[in-house]
C-alpha cells in the first residue's frame, strides 16, 4: 500500500468514528500502528479546511467536534470528489502548480490528472478565485496559483450554460430562466 492510499484510508476510520461523536480529541482517533503525528495532522487538515473545529482546550491538549452547519452525510466521503479534493488542496497550500494540485488531489478512490488539475486552475483564475503568481514559460515551468477569494470549503464547481446565440442582434439568450 503506497503512503498516499495508507493516509487516505487512515482518514476514511477517523472520519467514521467522529462522525458518531459529540467531541474528540487525537487520542480518541489513535490505534496501534498508527503514528501519533499522522492523527495531529489529518486533525490540523481538516481544522484548516473546516470540516472540524476546536470545541475546547484543556491545558495543552484540543477537543474537536464538527461544526454545527457540517452536513456529516454529505461529507461522509472523505475520498470526495476531483472538484472537492482539488478545491481542498488550494485553500491549504498557499502557492500551488497544477501539478501540486494533481499530485494532493490523488486519493485511492479519486484520481486526478495534471490536465484536470489545469483547467480547473484556469476556471477558478479566470472566476476571480486565484492569480497567477509566476507565469509559465513553455517547456521549462509550469504556472504557480495563490487563493486570492477563500469562500469555504465546499468546492466552486465550473458548469456550463446552454442557451442561444442569435448571430442577427448579437446576444445570447441562456435557456434556464433563472439566468435571464
Amino acid at each position: 500500500m503506497t503512503v498516499r492510499a495508507e493516509k487516505a484510508e487512515i482518514e476514511r476510520r477517523a472520519w467514521k468514528i467522529i462522525q458518531s461523536l459529540e467531541e474528540f480529541d487525537w487520542h480518541t482517533l489513535s490505534e496501534p500502528g498508527i503514528p501519533e503525528w499522522r492523527i495531529k495532522d489529518i486533525l490540523r487538515a481538516w481544522e484548516r479546511e473546516g470540516r472540524i473545529v476546536i470545541s475546547r482546550v484543556d491545558g495543552r491538549r484540543k477537543w474537536f467536534r464538527l461544526p454545527a452547519d457540517v452536513d456529516a452525510t454529505r461529507r461522509a466521503e472523505v475520498g470526495g470528489t476531483p472538484h472537492g479534493n482539488m478545491w481542498r488542496t488550494i485553500r491549504r497550500e498557499k502557492d500551488v502548480s497544477a501539478l501540486d494540485v494533481a499530485a494532493h488531489s490523488t486519493s485511492s478512490t479519486v484520481s486526478v490528472t495534471e490536465e484536470e488539475a489545469q483547467r480547473y486552475c484556469t476556471q477558478l483564475m479566470k472566476a476571480g478565485y486565484l492569480k497567477v503568481t509566476v507565469k509559465a514559460v513553455v517547456g521549462q515551468r509550469a504556472a504557480r496559483y495563490r487563493l486570492t477569494d477563500d469562500t469555504g470549503p465546499e468546492a466552486p464547481r465550473p458548469r456550463r450554460i446552454t442557451g442561444i446565440v442569435d448571430p442577427n442582434s448579437r446576444t445570447f439568450r441562456p435557456l434556464d430562466e433563472a439566468l435571464r
